[in-house]
């Protein structure tokens, strides 16, 4: 996707633990260090779960939340030679993790516990966007917001966001927000739907694949039915966060 759209405004939320598996997770530091350097352009969000070793327990595993309805999809921690734990609990490289991050992301968040905020010593910093050369363009053009304003009542008129919800079919009832950039990339977000993302285009060409489901209402999702099964009558497609 990063090849085919060049566009300075799609990034990569960055969860290291997710390139693990039973036959890389020995030379653990090699493997960061190659997800890293490939990628590192590209990373705009950080955060991190954790990844080990199942041990000889290799069923499917489930963490508990403290919800005792809660959903199997919220509970679920791996299943086979792969379990995905809490922060600081597994084998990841914690410490080689943050420093990698520190280098990619000019803006430091974590979107993990807050265990990690203390041990990545993290201080966010908001870039100057003349400085970070990210200044917007329209039509081949960079502009300042006041560039925008001599020649346009508002922003919107080019950009912004719009929160909206449908009112029929299996999407009824069901928030998104809908975000224009103004500079071709377009795409809505479920906010319903743990901020899922739904229809992403640009400069006109739709990427990703959507599913004949649509994007249903949580409150239709029933994920225990039709034998373990009804969860794919609420998947959407391939292009998830």
């Amino acid at each position: 996707m990063f090849a085919q759209v060049d566009h300075p405004g799609l990034g990569l939320l960055m969860d290291p633990s997710n390139y693990f598996e039973s036959n890389n997770i020995d030379p653990m530091d090699g493997i960061l260090h190659q997800v890293f350097d490939t990628l590192s352009d590209k990373i705009k969000i950080a955060h991190a779960k954790d990844v080990a070793r199942a041990g000889d327990d290799k069923s499917e595993k489930h963490a508990d939340i403290g919800d005792d309805d809660a959903l199997a999809s919220h509970t679920f921690r791996g299943v086979g030679e792969i379990v995905l734990n809490a922060a600081g609990t597994g084998s990841l490289n914690h410490n080689l993790t943050c420093n990698f991050w520190r280098k990619s992301i000019r803006t430091f968040r974590s979107l993990s516990s807050i265990w990690m905020k203390p041990m990545c010593r993290a201080v966010a910093r908001r870039p100057n966007l003349q400085e970070a050369g990210t200044v917007p363009q329209l039509f081949g053009t960079s502009m300042t917001r006041q560039d925008i304003a001599a020649r346009a009542g508002a922003l919107s008129q080019f950009a912004g966001v719009r929160l909206v919800t449908p009112r029929d079919g299996v999407e009824r009832g069901l928030q998104m927000l809908e975000f224009r950039t103004g500079s071709g990339l377009r795409f809505s977000v479920l906010v319903d739907r743990a901020m899922d993302l739904a229809e992403v285009e640009h400069q006109g060409r739709a990427i990703g694949w959507h599913a004949a489901a649509g994007f249903r209402h949580p409150g239709l999702h029933d994920a225990e039915g039709e034998g373990g099964f009804g969860w794919a009558r609420s998947f959407s497609g391939f292009l998830v966060t």
